[in-house]
Order: structure tokens, then sequence, then C-alpha cells
């Protein structure tokens, strides 16, 4: 049998690059979810327009979108913070 060795991740700092993403995906996040995303919240079918039929599958996209929002920009910050 033939043995594969897989190579370790190498965790070293992470740049500016990190830092300046991560901030930029949140600052997006904070002017997006309350401009534009919070107000399909009130299930207000004029708000809706064409899509009230399918108002479900809005709220759960804008609901999944959200959290992978908020869980990506957290995970970076968490992973700066371990490594500096």
């Amino acid at each position: 049998m033939h043995q594969q060795t897989v190579a370790e991740p190498r965790l070293g700092k992470t740049g500016w690059g990190t830092f300046v993403l991560t901030r930029d995906g949140l600052a997006r996040a904070i002017v997006f979810l309350p401009a534009f995303a919070f107000a399909y919240l009130a299930l207000n079918e004029q708000r809706f327009g064409v899509y009230w039929t399918k108002r479900g599958w809005l709220l759960l996209h804008i609901g999944s979108r959200s959290k992978a929002l908020s869980d990506d920009t957290l995970a970076m910050t968490e992973r700066r913070e371990s490594v500096s």
C-alpha cells in the first residue's frame, strides 16, 4: 500500500489584507442589513411587490445570508486574534 502524507497548513501571522477584508465585510453588513434586508421583515405586501408569493424563500435567503455574513466575519476575526 502507498502511504500519502498531507501537508500541515501553515498558520502564520495574518497580514493587513485579512484585517482589511474583515473590517470591509463587517462594514458592508452593517450598511446592507438595515438598509435593505431588514425592511422585508415587516411582511408588508407592498414592500415585497412581485415577490410576495415567494416571501418564504426570500426570508430564508435573507436569514441565511445574514448568518453567513456574521459567521465569516467572526471566524476571520477569531483566527486573527488566535494567531497574533
